[in-house]
């Protein structure tokens, strides 16, 4: 029985010892209030400003604006001297309207563009419509940010 005793015992001993031992509470003072953060102001409105050169659009256009004229023209006689170029249109709109709306507009404006270079000499083999609707367009306020999204950009491509 002494065995077991002294087994117990030393079971009990290390058991003990392996316990976690408590800290005693300490109260501190209370913290200082962390410093006023300064106010962000809100991030900027996102206006475009596409790399390649762009016809811009008043909501519902049903034509191509007149200011697009020079930039046509000068894209047509690009096209017209190398028939090898293509021309990709990418149209974009504004977030107002659903994404439906959008989309189709889109496409009428970049139809629009195509069909005056078409008019002026360029083969319609080297047009290609990729309309984005309002797919990139962000959540603006102000015309200024609005407007800059209504347009097709005109990117060559060899």
């Amino acid at each position: 029985m002494q065995p077991i005793r002294l087994t117990l015992l030393c079971l009990a001993a290390c058991l003990a010892a392996c316990a976690a031992p408590t800290a005693p509470t300490v109260v501190s003072a209370p913290r200082p209030p962390a410093p006023a953060r300064p106010s962000v102001p809100p991030p900027a409105e996102v206006v475009a400003t596409p790399q390649a050169p762009s016809v811009y659009f008043s909501p519902d256009d049903a034509e191509v604006p007149p200011a697009a004229a020079p930039l046509l023209d000068q894209m047509a006689e690009e096209l017209r001297a190398d028939r090898l170029q293509r021309l990709v249109l990418r149209a974009h709109t504004d977030h107002l309207g659903s994404k439906e709306y959008c989309l189709a507009l889109s496409e009428k404006w970049a139809s629009l563009v195509e069909a005056a270079l078409v008019r002026r000499g360029v083969r319609g083999t080297q047009i290609l419509i990729r309309a984005r609707g309002r797919e990139l367009a962000p959540a603006c306020d102000s015309e200024a940010c609005r407007s800059s999204w209504r347009r097709v950009e005109l990117v060559l491509q060899p």
